[in-house]
């Protein structure tokens, strides 16, 4: 991995350097995306009070990206409040858009294509015939993939991953230092804890059921899902 710039110029602040500097453990908000976050490192400017993420701070003025149609994207201050093709969040300033009206956040334009945590990978993929394990519904969203402790696929929707966590921790740079969350990892784990009932079926533990209706009741409450909330509540109660 490239070291990061001490120091950047950048024209969203033409007047002073920016210094990299670590962030606090309370977060930062961006003055570029308009996102809250946290992270180690962030750039700022101390005595204007600016400050912008390392991504923002240091992203290339085009990229591509290798899972979306449409080229080059190209950066530059949004205006409007579109959807983000990774998160689904509004983009309200600095972002990325191609010539088919695509916008991206700078943080979810350079998401790794790899995560590895507690000693397991996943992938980013763009799969849309793959069930969620959160929201249990197919989509056009891109997913982190790996496989259970039974050694079956599953893949986890990036906007649900982002209102889940959102949601617990009230940040919205949700990747900045993990993008998949301790709890959702627990539903993985938990995996090995299912057994074979003798007929090809598949028993879920209890442990298991459990964090895959906690999960599901906090997506449900998330997006505001009446029918979703009752039944997630009635898992549960069981």
């Amino acid at each position: 991995m490239t070291a990061l710039p001490a120091t950047v110029n950048h024209y969203l602040h033409k007047n002073h350097e920016l210094k990299l500097v670590t962030t606090p453990a309370s977060g930062v908000m961006c003055d570029g995306c308009k996102q809250y976050g946290k992270g180690s490192e962030h750039y700022r400017c101390g005595g204007c009070n600016f400050d912008l993420h390392t991504h923002c701070a240091t992203g290339p003025r085009t990229i591509r990206l290798p899972l979306f149609a449409g080229g080059e994207y190209t950066r530059y201050t949004v205006t409007g409040d579109p959807a983000c093709g990774v998160c689904q969040g509004k983009v309200d300033g600095l972002g990325y858009s191609n010539e088919l009206d695509i916008f991206v956040h700078p943080c979810c334009a350079f998401l790794p294509m790899q995560v590895v945590q507690d000693d397991r990978m996943f992938q980013l993929v763009n799969d849309p015939s793959v069930m969620c394990g959160i929201c249990n519904k197919k989509s056009q969203s891109l997913s982190y993939r790996t496989s259970n402790d039974n050694g079956e696929h599953v893949c986890l929707h990036v906007p649900c991953l982002v209102r889940i966590n959102n949601k617990i921790t009230g940040y919205q740079d949700w990747h900045a230092s993990a993008p998949i969350m301790p709890g959702v990892r627990v539903l993985l784990t938990a995996a090995a804890a299912t057994k074979n009932n003798g007929n090809g079926a598949v028993a879920v533990s209890k442990k298991t059921s459990t964090v895959v209706s906690i999960l599901s009741l906090v997506y449900h409450v998330v997006t505001l899902d009446p029918a979703g909330i009752a039944e997630s509540l009635g898992n549960l109660t069981e």
